[in-house]
Protein backbone atom coordinates (compact mmCIF):
# COMPACT_ATOMS: atom_id res chain seq x y z
CA UNK A 1 0.00 0.00 0.00
CA UNK A 2 1.24 3.43 -0.86
CA UNK A 3 2.25 5.65 2.32
CA UNK A 4 3.03 8.61 1.15
CA UNK A 5 1.75 11.45 -1.56
CA UNK A 6 4.01 10.78 -3.96
CA UNK A 7 3.54 7.08 -3.79
CA UNK A 8 -0.06 7.19 -3.78
CA UNK A 9 0.20 9.81 -6.68
CA UNK A 10 2.26 7.39 -8.56
CA UNK A 11 0.24 4.75 -8.17
CA UNK A 12 -2.92 6.45 -9.30
CA UNK A 13 -0.86 7.36 -12.45
CA UNK A 14 -0.01 3.45 -13.43
CA UNK A 15 -3.76 2.73 -12.68
CA UNK A 16 -4.40 4.46 -15.76
CA UNK A 17 -2.03 3.61 -17.71
CA UNK A 18 0.18 7.13 -17.75
CA UNK A 19 3.78 8.61 -18.14
CA UNK A 20 4.85 11.07 -16.09
CA UNK A 21 5.65 12.84 -19.37
CA UNK A 22 1.92 12.52 -19.85
CA UNK A 23 1.44 14.05 -16.71
CA UNK A 24 3.70 16.93 -17.45
CA UNK A 25 1.78 17.73 -20.70
CA UNK A 26 -1.45 17.40 -19.04
CA UNK A 27 -0.64 19.80 -16.11
CA UNK A 28 2.12 21.94 -17.89
CA UNK A 29 4.73 20.90 -15.00
CA UNK A 30 8.28 20.24 -15.56
CA UNK A 31 8.64 16.66 -15.83
CA UNK A 32 11.38 16.49 -13.72
CA UNK A 33 9.46 17.77 -11.06
CA UNK A 34 6.93 15.36 -11.90
CA UNK A 35 9.24 12.80 -10.64
CA UNK A 36 10.95 14.05 -7.99
CA UNK A 37 7.01 14.72 -6.28
CA UNK A 38 6.32 11.21 -6.81
CA UNK A 39 9.69 10.30 -5.39
CA UNK A 40 8.77 12.21 -2.27
CA UNK A 41 12.03 14.01 -2.95
CA UNK A 42 10.93 17.75 -1.80
CA UNK A 43 14.98 19.08 -1.84
CA UNK A 44 14.54 19.31 -5.22
CA UNK A 45 11.05 20.80 -5.54
CA UNK A 46 10.14 24.64 -4.90
CA UNK A 47 8.72 26.04 -1.60
CA UNK A 48 6.15 24.03 -0.02
CA UNK A 49 3.12 26.11 -1.55
CA UNK A 50 4.32 25.25 -5.08
CA UNK A 51 4.15 21.84 -4.09
CA UNK A 52 0.78 21.97 -2.90
CA UNK A 53 0.24 23.66 -6.27
CA UNK A 54 1.77 20.94 -7.96
CA UNK A 55 -0.17 18.11 -6.11
CA UNK A 56 -3.48 19.82 -6.72
CA UNK A 57 -2.75 20.36 -10.41
CA UNK A 58 -1.64 16.39 -10.85
CA UNK A 59 -5.09 15.76 -9.17
CA UNK A 60 -6.86 17.61 -10.92
CA UNK A 61 -5.64 16.11 -14.02
CA UNK A 62 -6.58 12.39 -12.80
CA UNK A 63 -9.91 13.41 -11.92
CA UNK A 64 -9.40 12.68 -8.23
CA UNK A 65 -10.13 14.38 -4.75
CA UNK A 66 -6.67 16.38 -3.60
CA UNK A 67 -7.86 16.39 0.08
CA UNK A 68 -6.66 13.19 0.56
CA UNK A 69 -3.28 13.65 -0.90
CA UNK A 70 -3.02 17.59 0.18
CA UNK A 71 -3.27 15.90 4.01
CA UNK A 72 -0.48 12.94 3.39
CA UNK A 73 1.61 15.79 2.20
CA UNK A 74 1.52 17.74 5.00
CA UNK A 75 1.72 14.58 7.01
CA UNK A 76 5.16 13.44 5.39
CA UNK A 77 6.47 17.26 5.44
CA UNK A 78 5.35 18.13 8.86
CA UNK A 79 3.90 21.29 7.09
CA UNK A 80 0.57 23.17 8.47
CA UNK A 81 -1.25 25.56 6.20
CA UNK A 82 -3.56 28.51 7.54
CA UNK A 83 -6.29 27.19 5.91
CA UNK A 84 -7.83 23.66 6.50
CA UNK A 85 -7.11 20.81 3.98
CA UNK A 86 -11.16 20.65 3.50
CA UNK A 87 -11.34 24.75 2.53
CA UNK A 88 -7.95 23.68 0.15
CA UNK A 89 -9.94 21.32 -1.31
CA UNK A 90 -13.31 23.33 -1.87
CA UNK A 91 -11.48 26.31 -3.21
CA UNK A 92 -9.71 24.25 -5.79
CA UNK A 93 -6.66 27.46 -5.36
CA UNK A 94 -3.59 26.38 -7.04
CA UNK A 95 -0.68 28.01 -7.55
CA UNK A 96 0.01 29.32 -11.12
CA UNK A 97 1.63 26.44 -13.11
CA UNK A 98 4.96 26.10 -14.21
CA UNK A 99 5.22 28.13 -17.34
CA UNK A 100 3.11 30.99 -15.51
CA UNK A 101 5.42 31.64 -12.93
CA UNK A 102 8.37 31.58 -15.39
CA UNK A 103 6.07 34.26 -17.21
CA UNK A 104 6.37 36.99 -14.61
CA UNK A 105 10.26 37.23 -14.75
CA UNK A 106 10.32 37.58 -18.38
CA UNK A 107 7.83 40.20 -18.57
CA UNK A 108 9.18 42.39 -15.26
CA UNK A 109 12.58 42.15 -17.31
CA UNK A 110 10.91 43.51 -20.55
CA UNK A 111 9.51 45.69 -18.71
CA UNK A 112 12.47 47.33 -17.48
CA UNK A 113 14.00 47.03 -20.49
CA UNK A 114 11.46 49.07 -22.05
CA UNK A 115 12.40 51.82 -19.25
CA UNK A 116 15.96 51.54 -20.20
CA UNK A 117 15.37 51.76 -23.54
CA UNK A 118 13.10 55.26 -22.96
CA UNK A 119 15.90 56.70 -21.08
CA UNK A 120 18.53 56.10 -23.26
CA UNK A 121 16.56 57.87 -25.81
CA UNK A 122 15.73 61.07 -23.79
CA UNK A 123 19.56 61.32 -23.08
CA UNK A 124 20.39 61.46 -26.45
CA UNK A 125 17.80 63.49 -26.99
CA UNK A 126 18.63 65.80 -24.69
CA UNK A 127 22.11 65.96 -25.68
CA UNK A 128 21.30 65.85 -29.82
CA UNK A 129 19.08 69.56 -28.42
CA UNK A 130 22.18 70.85 -26.82
CA UNK A 131 24.71 69.89 -29.65
CA UNK A 132 22.32 71.77 -31.89
CA UNK A 133 21.59 74.97 -29.57
CA UNK A 134 25.59 75.48 -29.71
CA UNK A 135 25.70 74.73 -33.28
CA UNK A 136 23.16 77.02 -34.37
CA UNK A 137 23.87 80.39 -32.49
CA UNK A 138 27.68 80.76 -33.29
CA UNK A 139 29.32 84.29 -32.31
CA UNK A 140 29.29 85.93 -35.73
CA UNK A 141 30.71 89.89 -36.40
CA UNK A 142 27.46 91.51 -37.62
CA UNK A 143 27.95 91.87 -41.34
CA UNK A 144 28.70 95.48 -43.11
CA UNK A 145 25.24 97.48 -43.78
CA UNK A 146 24.48 97.48 -47.71
CA UNK A 147 22.65 101.17 -47.29
CA UNK A 148 24.94 103.72 -49.19
CA UNK A 149 24.36 107.79 -48.97
CA UNK A 150 21.87 109.51 -51.45
CA UNK A 151 23.75 111.62 -54.11
CA UNK A 152 24.23 114.72 -53.09
CA UNK A 153 26.13 117.71 -55.14
CA UNK A 154 29.33 118.08 -53.81
CA UNK A 155 31.40 115.86 -50.89
CA UNK A 156 32.85 112.46 -50.89
CA UNK A 157 33.34 110.66 -54.32
CA UNK A 158 34.12 106.96 -52.61
CA UNK A 159 30.38 106.93 -52.08
CA UNK A 160 28.37 103.97 -53.95
CA UNK A 161 27.07 104.96 -57.54
CA UNK A 162 23.56 105.21 -58.31
CA UNK A 163 23.62 102.82 -61.26
CA UNK A 164 24.06 98.81 -60.97
CA UNK A 165 24.30 95.69 -62.99
CA UNK A 166 26.77 93.36 -63.73
CA UNK A 167 28.98 95.84 -65.10
CA UNK A 168 29.23 97.47 -61.82
CA UNK A 169 30.06 94.40 -59.74
CA UNK A 170 32.54 93.55 -61.67
CA UNK A 171 33.88 97.28 -61.01
CA UNK A 172 33.47 96.76 -57.71
CA UNK A 173 35.02 93.10 -57.39
CA UNK A 174 38.27 94.92 -59.67
CA UNK A 175 38.76 97.86 -57.12
CA UNK A 176 38.78 95.31 -54.00
CA UNK A 177 41.89 93.75 -55.26
CA UNK A 178 43.46 97.25 -55.72
CA UNK A 179 42.06 99.50 -53.39
CA UNK A 180 44.20 100.96 -50.37
CA UNK A 181 43.60 101.64 -46.86
CA UNK A 182 41.70 105.12 -45.67
CA UNK A 183 41.18 106.79 -42.67
CA UNK A 184 37.91 109.78 -41.94
CA UNK A 185 37.21 111.77 -39.32
CA UNK A 186 33.82 112.32 -37.58
CA UNK A 187 33.04 115.04 -35.47
CA UNK A 188 30.04 116.64 -33.29
CA UNK A 189 28.85 120.35 -33.86
CA UNK A 190 29.10 122.17 -30.83
CA UNK A 191 25.64 122.18 -28.59
CA UNK A 192 24.69 119.03 -30.75
CA UNK A 193 24.63 115.44 -29.93
CA UNK A 194 23.95 112.44 -32.13
CA UNK A 195 23.95 108.52 -31.90
CA UNK A 196 26.40 107.10 -34.01
CA UNK A 197 27.17 103.53 -34.87
CA UNK A 198 30.64 103.14 -37.19
CA UNK A 199 31.11 99.79 -38.56
CA UNK A 200 34.57 99.55 -40.06
CA UNK A 201 35.11 96.37 -42.51
CA UNK A 202 32.09 94.38 -40.94
CA UNK A 203 33.50 95.05 -37.51
CA UNK A 204 31.59 97.56 -35.37
CA UNK A 205 33.84 100.15 -34.19
CA UNK A 206 32.01 102.59 -32.20
CA UNK A 207 28.50 102.38 -31.16
CA UNK A 208 26.96 105.40 -28.20
CA UNK A 209 26.27 109.32 -28.13
CA UNK A 210 28.21 110.93 -29.65
CA UNK A 211 28.24 114.40 -27.94
CA UNK A 212 29.38 118.31 -28.58
CA UNK A 213 33.22 118.15 -29.12
CA UNK A 214 34.05 115.13 -29.73
CA UNK A 215 36.48 114.38 -32.59
CA UNK A 216 37.53 110.69 -33.37
CA UNK A 217 39.42 109.31 -36.69
CA UNK A 218 38.72 105.95 -37.58
CA UNK A 219 40.42 103.70 -40.58
CA UNK A 220 39.24 101.16 -42.60
CA UNK A 221 40.16 98.16 -45.51
CA UNK A 222 37.46 98.73 -47.43
CA UNK A 223 34.44 99.87 -46.30
CA UNK A 224 33.08 101.87 -43.31
CA UNK A 225 29.38 102.37 -42.61
CA UNK A 226 28.21 104.94 -40.39
CA UNK A 227 24.28 105.10 -38.90
CA UNK A 228 23.88 108.49 -37.65
CA UNK A 229 20.97 109.46 -35.75
CA UNK A 230 20.62 113.56 -36.08
CA UNK A 231 22.38 114.11 -39.43
CA UNK A 232 22.82 117.91 -38.36
CA UNK A 233 24.97 116.93 -35.27
CA UNK A 234 27.92 115.41 -37.45
CA UNK A 235 30.36 116.11 -39.93
CA UNK A 236 32.28 113.66 -41.67
CA UNK A 237 35.70 114.54 -43.48
CA UNK A 238 37.93 111.84 -45.31
CA UNK A 239 41.35 113.55 -47.06
CA UNK A 240 40.06 117.27 -46.13
CA UNK A 241 36.90 116.73 -47.65
CA UNK A 242 33.64 117.13 -46.54
CA UNK A 243 31.55 113.68 -46.56
CA UNK A 244 27.90 114.20 -47.46
CA UNK A 245 25.59 112.81 -45.37
CA UNK A 246 21.40 112.69 -45.70
CA UNK A 247 19.33 115.02 -43.81
CA UNK A 248 17.18 112.36 -43.35
CA UNK A 249 17.33 110.54 -40.08
CA UNK A 250 18.86 108.00 -39.15
CA UNK A 251 21.43 108.82 -42.45
CA UNK A 252 23.32 106.22 -43.47
CA UNK A 253 26.42 106.54 -45.16
CA UNK A 254 28.98 104.39 -46.90
CA UNK A 255 32.77 104.87 -47.45
CA UNK A 256 34.62 102.84 -49.46
CA UNK A 257 38.50 102.80 -50.43
CA UNK A 258 39.81 104.11 -53.73
CA UNK A 259 41.86 102.43 -56.11
CA UNK A 260 45.08 102.64 -55.90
Amino acid sequence: MPVTAGEMLRAERKTRGLTTLDIAVGTRIMQSSIQALEDDDYEHLPAPGYVRGYILSYCRFLRLEAGPFLHQYEIDTGNKRQNTIDDLAINNTAVAEAHDQHDIPWRTAIILGIILLLIVVGVFIIIAARNNNNTSNPLQTPPPSQETTAPASSGDTTASPKSGGTGAAASDSAQHLTTQPFSFTIQAKDGTASDLTVICDGVQAYSGSFTSGMKETFMAQQTAVLTIANPAALTVTRGGKAVAIPRTAPATVTLRATAK
